[in-house]
């Protein structure tokens, strides 16, 4: 008995550990638009000077990222797929990597090799924003969008039947 369940048992935990974003959604391509884009920041810019302000860009990078992924989720939670959903985590993805282009462009430039340096990253970082927010748009044919819209009950108390509501007096002639 012991050895029927346990193929069901192992196949249940693995459910488990699947994230909860991996869907086709756009939260699910915001978060991993916003994964990817933070992760080739801190692969572009490790090779910076060692400098505070590299330090200090870096640290917030993550604490927005972590933040972003949060109102994401936040936003998976609380709202229906649709349309507002879609331009909600639109919206969050895109004013991330706008942030973090533009912490990028205001890294301290020494010299002219580090003004050449930063200007390289930020142009990918902006290819990179481009072809993110694409892969984002992309996911907008998948959010629902038909909504059931509720007949609403009528205050009139008569049959949906009957033709002639004037001089009708109600229920009192039935």
């Amino acid at each position: 008995m012991i050895k029927t369940y346990l193929p069901f048992t192992a196949l249940f935990l693995l459910l488990l550990c699947v994230p909860v974003h991996a869907e086709r959604g756009a939260i699910g391509a915001s978060i991993r638009a916003v994964d990817e884009f933070y992760n080739e920041t801190q692969n572009l810019t490790k090779d910076l000077a060692d400098s505070p302000a590299v330090k200090e860009m870096r640290a917030a990078s993550l604490e927005q990222k972590d933040a972003a992924v949060k109102n994401l989720e936040n936003l998976n939670r609380v709202d229906r797929p649709g349309k507002k959903r879609f331009k909600q985590a639109y919206g969050i993805a895109a004013s991330y990597m706008d942030a973090r282009i533009e912490a990028v462009k205001a890294l301290p430039q020494a010299s002219p090799e580090d003004k050449a340096r930063i200007g390289g990253i930020a142009k990918t970082l902006l290819a990179l924003k481009a072809e993110k927010l694409n892969a984002i748009s992309e996911t907008e044919k998948f959010e629902r969008t038909d909504e059931k819209k509720i007949k609403p009950v009528p205050s009139i108390d008569r049959s949906p039947y009957e033709n002639s509501p004037e001089g009708d007096k109600g229920i009192w002639e039935r």
